[in-house]
């Protein structure tokens, strides 16, 4: 088992990393002797996770002799705690994982794939903003493990006892409406859905 978890490893690290140009067919039969794993994702399908996707598609997994479920994330589901309890093999996080880790949680990062964070703090307007815009406002915050860099942020500004910490609904619309401040978004999603409605941030 050991050995099959780390060709998993290298085959996620490389598919992450390298998405191939052209596609072709590994033929579309499962072998029944193929291992299966649970992968959990971090949240919806979409195209962050696309080098799984295309891993899966090309048969990579196969020829490894795996049979990869990619599961789906969803507001109230933590990968790691989809892993720690054996609901799935392997499961996609964020710099999260170091502070699990930390708190004693049987975790491991078996591959890093460095990238700028996603993660943003999304306030309404044209006016340029900067981290003491946020002194003495209501910003949501994921709980846990999910809104450690904007944690981070905070801290490094010496704002985080400053701010008004609202636990987050991950809906726009609480923006929208101005019952907070300053939203945790991702660069991917709740900027089209300003930007589709004509909303200034």
């Amino acid at each position: 088992m050991l050995k099959q978890r780390n060709i998993l490893a290298v085959y996620f690290l490389v598919t992450c990393c390298f998405l191939p140009v052209s596609l072709s067919s590994y033929g579309n039969t499962i072998d029944k002797s193929l291992t299966p794993i649970n992968l959990q994702l971090r949240w919806f399908h979409q195209f962050q996770f696309a080098g799984y996707y295309v891993a899966k598609e090309l048969g990579y997994y196969e020829q490894a002799g795996l049979d990869v479920n990619i599961i789906p994330g969803a507001p109230g589901i933590d990968p790691i705690e989809e892993v720690t309890s054996g609901k799935a093999h392997f499961g996609v996080d964020n710099s999260g994982l170091v502070w699990a880790r930390s708190e004693g949680k049987p975790v491991k990062a078996i591959a890093a794939i460095f990238q700028k964070s996603a993660v943003r703090f999304i306030v309404l307007g044209s006016e340029q903003v900067n981290p003491e815009s946020l002194k003495g406002k209501k910003v949501m915050l994921l709980p846990g493990y999910g809104s450690l860099v904007l944690i981070a942020l905070l801290e490094h500004e010496h704002l985080l006892d400053q701010v008004i910490k609202i636990d987050s609904t991950k809906n726009i619309q609480d923006l929208i409406d101005k019952n907070i401040f300053a939203f945790n978004g991702y660069a991917s999603n709740e900027p089209f859905i300003l930007e589709s409605q004509e909303i200034p941030y």
